[in-house]
């Protein structure tokens, strides 16, 4: 069971990588939608694993440059474990989504993303506390502030998972 809880951010994170090396410039939209929801923006920071980090660096830096389309950049400046890597996803496109349906698809998947990752900070902040209260000198006042941090963005994820339709104002 243990396997399968460690394997299911590894598959959204490959999800994400999958849609945005594909269509990078859905970066943009993604982050906006993010903001929209009182949350940040992509970064490397959301994937936990180094070959994904270096992946949307790769994406974004595809659309800082000016030099050649964001798909070839990725394409040309990929290496070859990156290539393997991308290969290995193999998930199935769907030609007959929209472009907002991708979208869509994309967003939710980095929310339940970052939710895993919220709670499993959350579950480390209580047992921290835990151990703390034991100590009767120990100062809580710090993980209280990372634990009120974590439910208030843990809040916004839910709340922007629980919108029916994305909206991209």
């Amino acid at each position: 069971m243990v396997g399968a809880q460690e394997s299911l951010p590894r598959s959204l994170e490959a999800h994400i990588l999958f849609i945005l090396t594909r269509k990078p410039e859905m970066s943009y939209s993604l982050d906006r939608a993010l903001q929209h929801a009182g949350l940040s923006r992509v970064t490397p920071g959301d994937f936990e694993y180094s070959d994904h980090q270096l992946l949307i660096r790769l994406v974004h830096q595809s659309l800082d440059q000016d030099d050649h389309e964001p798909e070839r950049f990725i394409s040309e400046n990929m290496t070859p474990i990156l290539k393997d890597l991308i290969e290995s996803f193999k998930i199935p496109e769907n030609k007959e989504l929209t472009e907002e349906k991708w979208l869509e698809d994309c967003f939710r998947t980095v929310l339940m993303l970052r939710e895993i990752r919220v709670k499993d900070g959350l579950g480390q902040m209580h047992l921290i506390q835990r151990d703390l209260q034991e100590q009767t000198d120990a100062d809580l006042t710090p993980y209280l502030q990372i634990v009120t941090q974590y439910s208030q963005t843990l809040h916004r994820i839910n709340k922007a998972l629980g919108q029916a339709v994305l909206k991209l104002d």
